[in-house]
């Protein structure tokens, strides 16, 4: 069973990693930053949790708002390497809402699974 608590640290750790990048070229594990089976909530979700809490809506939205999380990573991974530094940072703003989305999804998902 995911340590929802510890899952969601893990998620703010990997969203810092994303803004310190960005904002002071710190060097990153891109394809852990891109790929949304790469990160450590992706290797949960695709290994365990999309089969093990199938019959939950909540898997299935956790796992459409984590797709569309790394769609706009990868966005801004682009705007940072093509020096579009104002584009990238609205772009962190924006993915700070989809986070938030992330983490009540997860409180959700963990409130259900005790139920």
């Amino acid at each position: 069973m995911l340590d929802f608590t510890i899952a969601k640290m893990k998620h703010q750790m990997w969203k810092r990693k994303l803004s310190l990048y960005v904002l002071n070229d710190t060097p990153i594990d891109e394809k852990e930053l891109v790929s949304e089976r790469d990160c450590q909530l992706g290797q949960w979700l695709y290994s365990t949790g999309l089969e093990k809490y199938k019959e939950m809506r909540e898997i299935n939205t956790l796992e459409r708002v984590h797709k569309r999380l790394h769609q706009l990573t990868h966005t801004i991974v682009d705007d940072k390497k093509n020096n579009k530094m104002d584009i990238a940072k609205e772009g962190l703003h924006e993915l700070s809402n989809i986070s938030d989305e992330i983490v009540g999804i997860l409180d959700q998902l963990e409130l259900n699974i005790k139920e």
